[in-house]
C-alpha cells in the first residue's frame, strides 16, 4: 500500500469488528471522504463528493465489488455482511482495474472464505420500532483439501410512519391502526473451496438477497387535507394523513428486489506467474410500486418491475519479472439483459365528476372505493 500512488482505506476483521461496522452503510463511520446517502430507497455512494443525481434502481458511479465481482443492483449496498473478511476503499477514478463505473472509485468486499478449523460466530440485537437482527456465519474443512464456509443474515423492522386506520369510526379518538411501511432484508452466502494442491485451488459460491423497502420512497413531507376532490371524499376523516410521520397508502409501496448469484473462481499459481479467474451469474427482479398521493383514495399509483440477467468473467495474469519489475495483464467482459417484468401498470386521476378530473381511462366512485376496515 506505500507504493500504491492512490489513496486506499483497508479495513480488516478486526478493524470492522472493534468499529461495529457490518455493513457498507456503516464504512462511513470509519472512512473520510466516504458516504452513502439515500434517494428515497436507494443507495448512494459517494466518494470525495462523486455520487449520481439519479433517482432509481441504477448503477451508481462507485464501483462495488464483493469477492471479485461487480454488483450493480444499488439495493444490494443496505444488506448487512455477518462474515466480511475485509474491506478496501479505493478513492479516485479506478478506471484501469475497475473501469465499469468507477468514477468516484471502488469499493471491494470481501467475505470469510473456508477456513481450515471449524468457526462460528451467530450475533442478535433487539432496536427500536421493534428492529430485530439476526446473522452469523459457520466455516470449516469438510475433507482434506475441502472447505465450505456459510452465512445468513435476516431483518424485520416496523415502520416509522403511523399507520392511518381505514375505519372511519375510529376517527377522532384513535386514528392510527398500527405502523406503515416495514422493512425486511434477507441474505445468504455460501462458498465451497477445493485445494488441488499448494499452487491450485478453486472455489464456487451462491448467494441470495432479498430486500423489501415497502416505501420508504413515499411520504417525505405532511399533506394537508384540503384537496376537495378526493381528500374531503369522506368529510373530516381519513382520506389523507396531516402529520408528519403518517402513513394512509391505498397499495403496498416500495421497492423489493430479490438477487439470485452463482460465482467461481480460480487461482493457479505457476511459478513466473499467478492467474486468477472469476466468473458470475447473477439473476435479479425487482419490483416497484409507487403511491404519489399517499392516501387511501385511488388517484395516483404506479406497479412495475423488471428483470435483469447478467454474466461477467474477469481474467488477471500477474508476472513477475524480478529485479523490481513486474506485469499484470488481464480483462473484464460484462453482459447485462433486461427483460419485461411484472406489467406496468400507472393511473393518474380524478373521482368522475370531480373538479380537476383528466379523464384517464378509469372512473369510479371514490367513497365507493374508499377501503374500510371491520
Amino acid at each position: 500500500l506505500e507504493d500504491v500512488p492512490m489513496t486506499v482505506t483497508v479495513l480488516n476483521q478486526d478493524t470492522l469488528k472493534n468499529a461495529g461496522v457490518t455493513s457498507v452503510q456503516d464504512l462511513q463511520n470509519v472512512t473520510s471522504g466516504f458516504s452513502l446517502g439515500r434517494a428515497g430507497s436507494t443507495p448512494q455512494p459517494a466518494i470525495r463528493g462523486i455520487t449520481t443525481i439519479i433517482n432509481g434502481s441504477y448503477e451508481n458511479n462507485v464501483a462495488v465489488y464483493i469477492d471479485g465481482l461487480y454488483v450493480s443492483t444499488p439495493q444490494a449496498l443496505t444488506i448487512d455482511l455477518p462474515n466480511i473478511d475485509n474491506v478496501q476503499i479505493l478513492k479516485g477514478p479506478q478506471g484501469t482495474l475497475y473501469g465499469r463505473n468507477a468514477t468516484g472509485g471502488a469499493i471491494l468486499v470481501e467475505t470469510k472464505n473456508p477456513t481450515d478449523e471449524w468457526e462460528g460466530n451467530v450475533e442478535a440485537t433487539y432496536g427500536r420500532f421493534d428492529d430485530r437482527r439476526v446473522g452469523g456465519y459457520v466455516s470449516g474443512p469438510i475433507a482434506e483439501g475441502f472447505g465450505i464456509a456459510v452465512s445468513a443474515y435476516t431483518r424485520r423492522r416496523d415502520g416509522y410512519h403511523r399507520l392511518m386506520s381505514r375505519n372511519p369510526a375510529d376517527y377522532p379518538s384513535n386514528p392510527y391502526d398500527g405502523k406503515a411501511y416495514p422493512l425486511v432484508q434477507d441474505m445468504m452466502r455460501a462458498k465451497l473451496n477445493f485445494e488441488f494442491s499448494p499452487t491450485f485451488d478453486v472455489t464456487i459460491g451462491y448467494g441470495y438477497t432479498h430486500t423489501d423497502d415497502n416505501g420508504l420512497m413515499v411520504n417525505f413531507a405532511a399533506i394537508e387535507n384540503t384537496v376537495a376532490t378526493y381528500a374531503n371524499a369522506l368529510p373530516g376523516t381519513f382520506s389523507l394523513p396531516k402529520k408528519i410521520g403518517e402513513g394512509a397508502p391505498s397499495l403496498d409501496p416500495g421497492t423489493e428486489v430479490w438477487v439470485h448469484d452463482f460465482f467461481g473462481k480460480i487461482n493457479l499459481d505457476m511459478g513466473w506467474g499467478q492467474l486468477r479467474s472469476t466468473t458470475g451469474y447473477t439473476k435479479l427482479k425487482q419490483t416497484t410500486k409507487y403511491d404519489f398521493d399517499g392516501s387511501y383514495t385511488e388517484l395516483q399509483f404506479n406497479d412495475g418491475g423488471f428483470n435483469d440477467l447478467t454474466f461477467q468473467q474477469l481474467v488477471d495474469l500477474n508476472i513477475d519479472f524480478g529485479g523490481g519489475s513486474s506485469l499484470m495483464l488481464g480483462g473484464q467482459y460484462f453482459n447485462i439483459k433486461t427483460k419485461d417484468g411484472p406489467l406496468d401498470f400507472g393511473y393518474s386521476g380524478a373521482p368522475a365528476g370531480a373538479a380537476g378530473g383528466n379523464g384517464s381511462v378509469l372512473s369510479y366512485d371514490v367513497a365507493g372505493e374508499q377501503p374500510v376496515g371491520a
